[in-house]
């Protein structure tokens, strides 16, 4: 961390590799951002959701070892110091973990 702000690689869990499921990549916007949310799929709440798709992709606290519907889950300290440092409209580069 660096100022609050993840500098180096996190623990996190994104799409499955379905056409469906997949976590889209490339270069996105912060659309916008919700503290305390409510998945109507999962029917659980989301905490430090930071959307960055219209169709409602998210970076957001949740299980690091399962894979998700698109989204993409981080431990609840880096879904927090993310939420923390990224305003609507800062940008979000989604890449390949390999």
């Amino acid at each position: 961390m660096d100022n609050g702000v993840p500098r180096e690689p996190v623990r996190a869990a994104g799409g499955a590799p379905t056409l469906l499921t997949q976590t889209p990549r490339g270069t996105f916007q912060v659309k916008r951002k919700v503290r305390d949310d409510w998945s109507v799929a999962g029917n659980t709440p989301i905490k430090w959701a930071v959307y960055f798709t219209e169709e409602g992709h998210r970076i957001a606290a949740g299980p690091v070892n399962n894979l998700t519907h698109g989204d993409i889950t981080l431990e609840p300290h880096a879904a927090a110091a993310f939420y923390n440092s990224l305003d609507v409209g800062d940008p979000v580069q989604i890449v390949s973990a390999g």
